[in-house]
């Protein structure tokens, strides 16, 4: 059985990892609208309406990891942004696009995809860990 600083530890990472990421788009949606440009996969009005409602869904899905009652919807929706993620680097990659990420920095220079599917993949594996632990994604508090 995992301790209770083991679990609040993975749910502090979590929650300020996709913290984080929101703010840093909402802060400037200019170089995430140029970052999602590049994946040449959504006309520019999905991608615009992309632009405001992920980082606002990340950030408020952050801050539901760390209540009980909404834990397990938040973990829901960020494993399924995290998958969705996945797919779009695969579909990338397999076009042959030079993509720029954006996720954690504006960035104008061409993302390694290697490196997206590690740190993504890794995500996905601390967020599948949390989500199959029952006792943490009870809505009972963590505290032991």
């Amino acid at each position: 059985m995992i301790q209770g600083w083991i679990k609040w530890t993975l749910l502090l990472a979590a929650a300020g990892l996709f913290f984080y990421a929101g703010i840093i788009k909402i802060w400037d949606p200019v170089s995430f609208m140029r970052s999602v440009e590049t994946y040449r996969l959504f006309p520019h009005h999905l991608a615009l309406l992309a632009v405001y409602f992920v980082p606002a869904l990340e950030v408020v899905c952050a801050v539901g990891l760390l209540l009980p009652c909404t834990r397990r919807g938040a973990w829901w929706v960020l494993t399924t942004l995290m998958l969705s993620f996945i797919i779009l680097v695969a579909v990338s990659w397999a076009r042959g696009l030079d993509i720029h990420c954006g996720c954690f920095k504006p960035s104008q220079e061409p993302s390694s995809y290697i490196w997206l599917f590690v740190r993504d993949f890794g995500i996905l594996g601390m967020l599948l860990f949390l989500g199959f632990h029952q006792k943490l994604m009870s809505l009972k508090e963590v505290s032991s």
